[in-house]
């Protein structure tokens, strides 16, 4: 299938032209997804932007795509513009071509080096690190730590609220141990942590997904 790549940046992108994208989105992801949430992550960079390849057939249908949201990430004695990529996916319709990603990739590298972004960060879930590695040639820096904790436990919906806070206390004696962060401020905060609610230095949001609660704590 013949495509048509185009790069944009967060602010150059109409409402219907977000919308019709949102709609692929919240289809490929099989989630529900509002515009407002959608839109100020990616607002939530230090440039208030991000950059999007977007990819078109020839009956002008968005077919794939991939994100890349710019950070500015604190090294101690320097700073350095990091660029997370993000919301990579391919229509089912369009997956004979297996560079579409790649090609999606090489074409948002071009234009985030023109404002000298060098790096992109992903954390790809376990199917697509093989293909970014074998074809972006990829290297992992690190592991993602996750740490799960249940919340209704033995159905006492009364016993998250004491673990919640035990979590806080638990997280913030962590916290000490970063040495690189992201650089942020009230607008950053704003657009990254859009519908979450704020305890201490800590954001935090609850998800309800099929049977299962979870808080997400950053």
């Amino acid at each position: 299938m013949r495509t048509k790549i185009f790069v944009k940046k967060t602010l150059d992108i109409s409402k219907t032209e977000f919308e019709l994208y949102l709609s692929k989105f919240n289809s490929i992801f099989k989630k529900k997804v509002n515009y407002k949430s959608l839109i100020s992550k990616y607002k939530s960079g230090y440039k208030g932007f991000s950059y999007h390849s977007f990819a078109y057939d020839y009956d002008d249908n968005l077919c794939a795509a991939f994100t890349v949201i710019p950070f500015k990430y604190n090294f101690g004695s320097y700073n350095r513009i990091i660029s997370l990529g993000c919301d990579a996916f391919v229509d089912e319709n369009s997956r004979k071509d297996e560079l579409l990603l790649y090609k999606l990739y090489k074409k948002i590298l071009i234009e985030i080096q023109k404002d000298n972004i060098e790096l992109i960060i992903s954390i790809p879930n376990p199917k697509a690190k093989k293909y970014w590695k074998v074809l972006a040639k990829w290297t992992t820096i690190g592991q993602l730590k996750l740490r799960l904790f249940p919340i209704n436990l033995f159905g006492l919906k009364f016993f998250w609220r004491f673990l919640f806070l035990f979590l806080f206390k638990i997280l913030h004696q962590k916290d000490k141990e970063f040495r690189i962060y992201i650089e942020n401020d009230n607008s950053f905060n704003k657009n990254r942590f859009y519908g979450y609610k704020r305890f201490n230095n800590f954001f935090f949001k609850r998800y309800s997904e099929n049977k299962f609660t979870s808080i997400y704590i950053f």
